[in-house]
């Protein structure tokens, strides 16, 4: 729960890079559609049901990082987005603790 709150704290941290840099570039634009995406999935992946969606999180953070070295950011901007892409990735590895089990799933019907 905590890695994906610190997560969530990361899109949150590049949905208002732009505004407070005061640049608008297309690695502006792609950071702050990327802050907003992870932060959304980070707060829902923070729920211990939806544990899962984990992944959806590490998968976006690569698409960012990925995204700015396509457009070739050189900026501060650029570089920011790129390490707090790389930071979500690794967030997104850490499962967690685990306080409930959920009725064991499938391994409970068989």
């Amino acid at each position: 729960m905590v890695p994906q709150l610190v997560a969530a704290l990361i899109g949150a941290s590049l949905l208002a890079l732009p505004a407070l840099a005061r640049q608008a570039s297309p690695e502006a634009l792609l950071a702050q559609l990327g802050g907003a995406l992870i932060a959304g999935v980070a707060l829902v992946a923070a729920s211990e049901l939806l544990r899962s969606l984990r992944w959806l999180t590490a998968t976006l953070g690569l698409a960012l990082v990925t995204g700015e070295a396509v457009v070739g950011a050189r900026g501060v901007i650029g570089l920011y987005a790129a390490l707090a892409g790389t930071a979500v990735v690794l967030l997104s590895l850490l499962p967690g603790s685990r306080r409930h089990f959920f009725a064991g799933g499938w391994r409970s019907l068989f």
